[in-house]
Parts: C-alpha cells; structure tokens; sequence
C-alpha cells in the first residue's frame, strides 16, 4: 500500500524560511537564494517480486518527489523485514536467501514506502543416486535424490514425486521412494520434482540368503582390501576391510566422513554410509571424496546383496 505524507511546516520555520527568502532577494549583488531540497513522497517499484532460486537478485527502482511533484535527489535508507528471506543493499539491489516471505522498505526522512518478495525454490536440476540398481525380490530400498534449483543450490526439503513404469516388477512408495521388489524382473523408477525428473534402470534380482562370511566379506576382499587402500594398517579412516578385520571395523562403527552415520547401521542400509559410498550418493548424505572402491568396481548385484544382509541384521555370520 502506497504511503505519501505530508509535511506541515511550523509557524516558526515558515517564519524563518520567509526572512531567508526576503534577505536572499533584496539588494542586488548578485548570488541567488538556495532552498532546501525537501522530499515530500517517495515511491518504490515494483511492487512485489518472486524468485524461484537462492542467489538470484534484482535491481529495484525508487522515485523521490518534492511538493510540486519534481523529482528530488536525497539519500534513501533500505530495509528487510527477514533478511533470512530477503536482503537490499544500499544501492536498492534485491538478493534471495532463504524460502519465505519478506517486506522491502525504502525511506526518505519520515517518507517510506514499502514491497513485498516472494522466495520460493523450484527445482530445476534432479539427479538420483544411483541410476541404476539391483534389488532382491520381496526386500524394500530407496533410492537417494539430489535436487538443485536454477542457481545450483541444493533443495533439501523438495517435495519429490515418484512412480514405476512395471508394478508387478517394483512397486514404490509415492510419498517416501521406498522401493519394493516384486517379480524378477526389470522396471524404470521415475522421481519427479517440479519440471526436473530423472529414472533409475531397476532390476529385481531373486531372493537369496546373503550371509557375511558367505556373501559380503568376499565382496570386500576382492574389491576393495588391496594394497595401498582397505588394508593393514595404513587403510583410510582404519578401515580395514581384508577377512577377519572388514566385520570389526564396519558394523556399529561411525563414519569418519558423516560422523552421524555408522558405516554400517544393522537393518538400515540407507543409513549406513559404505552402502552410500559404494552407490556412489555419499555426497547426498553429506559425505565426501570418491565412490568406492576407488579404480575398481562392485556390481548392482553385489551391492544388492549387502542391502539383503545388512537388513536381515547384519549379523556375524
């Protein structure tokens, strides 16, 4: 709403303005009188902004008015009701910070006027994590999702929604991505975020007792406790993952990247941060550094069978 107000002068500044005046203009030596410049509306534009991305910014425009209606030039002051939303700079520049709402004041003395800005994400990049995966029939996985607006910056709290191109092969959970293995079989997942969406190739896989000793150690052995990286005493983060040492240094154990997270958590594999690591999503979680094992490989199959041990328990066995 557009606020002008008006200024009344006081008897005895009305006084002393006219004395100026008379005393500026009687005699002739030259040198006419200067008035004050005095601002009497101030107006901003546009009215309102929205921005779809953190980082995106905007030059806003002011106008500045006497009484007669001209345009004076006076210093403005500018002001964020939430600069966790919104900020201005000195110069009128509009930055987006955080989704919300926010009011953009602009004052010239007592004049204010005042804008409204709008941030609110759209996703305009989504990539899932892996693209593709295999998946034991009857076991339930998910898969992870990162999402970037415009500018790049991440969309922690999108709304994603999700769908199967072949239920009777994988059924998924619309609202939360969980992933149900039907038929053996194959199925593309989708997940969608506003306009952005991408799919991940599925294959379910048969059902199989996966047992550490059996199925899970021997992946680890061959893959990823060879010389120079998971072995012995020099293995990063002391995660020695050769036989006889892999079960002691991962089940229960708190990652070194994602402290928050065990890098292997019993009946929780999208909490444990070597599944993420070996899928390649580490840096979703909030991990780093590169997917394991580094310059070699694990397959679909072999993650999707220490999916199936970690939750049946995780257990020594």
């Amino acid at each position: 709403m557009r606020r002008i107000h008006v200024r009344t002068l006081s008897p005895v500044i009305a006084l002393l303005l006219s004395v100026t005046v008379l005393a500026c203009g009687d005699g002739g030596g030259g040198g006419g009188s200067t008035e004050p410049v005095v601002p009497a509306s101030i107006t901003v534009t546009p009215e309102s902004v929205t921005f779809s991305s953190l980082g995106e910014t905007r030059q806003l425009s002011w106008s500045v008015l006497d009484a007669a209606g001209s345009p004076v030039n006076v210093p403005v002051g500018w002001a964020s009701s939430n600069t966790s939303v919104a900020t201005v700079s000195t110069g009128g520049v509009l930055s987006a910070v955080g989704d919300g709402t926010a009011t953009i004041t602009v004052a010239a003395d007592e004049f204010v006027d005042s804008m409204e800005v709008t941030v609110a994400q759209m996703a305009a990049a989504l990539v899932v994590l892996p693209s593709s995966l295999s998946l034991m029939a009857t076991l339930t996985d998910r898969i992870s999702v990162h999402i970037e607006d415009a500018q790049g910056n991440a969309m922690l709290n999108a709304t994603v929604a999700w769908g199967s191109d072949n239920p009777a092969v994988a059924t998924i959970d619309a609202a939360t991505g969980d992933i149900t293995g039907g038929a053996v079989g194959t199925a593309t997942i989708t997940a969608t975020s506003g306009t952005a969406s991408s799919d991940v190739a599925l294959s379910v896989i048969p059902l199989a007792t996966a047992t550490f000793s059996g199925s899970v150690e021997p992946i680890f052995t061959m893959t990823c406790a060879r010389a120079g990286c998971h072995t012995g005493g020099s293995a990063p983060n002391g995660m020695d993952l050769s036989a006889g040492n892999a079960y002691s240094n991962t089940v229960d154990v708190a990652s070194t990247d994602v402290p928050a997270m065990e890098r292997v958590s019993p009946n929780a594999p999208l909490e444990s941060y070597l599944v993420h690591k070996l899928r390649g999503s580490q840096a979703v979680v909030g991990g780093a550094g590169s997917r394991m094992p580094l310059g070699g490989s694990v397959s679909n199959d072999e993650i999707a069978a220490i999916v199936a041990w970690i939750l049946s328990g995780a257990a020594n066995n």
